[in-house]
């Protein structure tokens, strides 16, 4: 029993390992986030944000934008 929970365990380490790749995409977008907080510019900050949450959060805010 121990060399099968062993096993298991083994295997998911190894399919664990190939999903923590990161595209290089995802790393220029996030560098493009953090250079556009850094700038201190709002509107490059809410470019980089989902249009999903842009229009909930307007939607909260009663259709004020600042």
């Amino acid at each position: 029993m121990k060399r099968l929970t062993l096993l298991f365990i083994g295997l998911l380490m190894l399919t664990s390992t190939h999903a923590q790749e990161i595209e290089q995409s995802q790393i220029d977008f996030a560098n493009s986030f953090v250079q556009a907080v850094m700038s201190h510019k709002k509107g490059k900050i809410i470019k980089k944000l989902d249009k999903k949450y842009r229009k909930k959060q307007i939607k909260f805010l009663g259709g004020n934008k600042v």
